[in-house]
C-alpha cells in the first residue's frame, strides 16, 4: 500500500511539475449566439504544442457557481 501511495504522490508532484512550464491564456472571449453574449474561456498548452508533430487530448473543465474561467488554473492547479 504505501509503495503505491508513493507512486500515485511521484506521478502527481511530475506532472504538477511539466503543467507549469505550460502556456495558459485565461482572458479570451467568444461570442455565444445561444446567450447573445461574449463568454470567457481559458486555454492551456503543453510545454512543447507550437514545435511538437503529436497530437493532444482535449479536457473541458467546466468551473462551478460563482467561480470564472481562471478557477481551474488559480485554484485547481490544472
Amino acid at each position: 500500500m504505501k509503495k503505491i501511495a508513493l507512486l500515485i504522490i511521484s506521478i502527481s508532484t511530475s506532472l504538477v511539475i511539466l503543467a507549469q512550464t505550460g502556456k495558459v491564456y485565461d482572458n479570451l472571449s467568444l461570442k455565444s449566439k445561444l446567450l447573445n453574449m461574449d463568454r470567457k474561456y481559458a486555454i492551456y498548452l503543453p510545454p512543447d504544442y507550437e514545435t511538437s508533430q503529436r497530437t493532444y487530448p482535449v479536457l473541458y473543465l467546466l468551473h462551478g457557481g460563482g467561480d470564472d474561467q481562471t478557477g481551474w488554473v488559480q485554484f485547481g492547479e490544472v
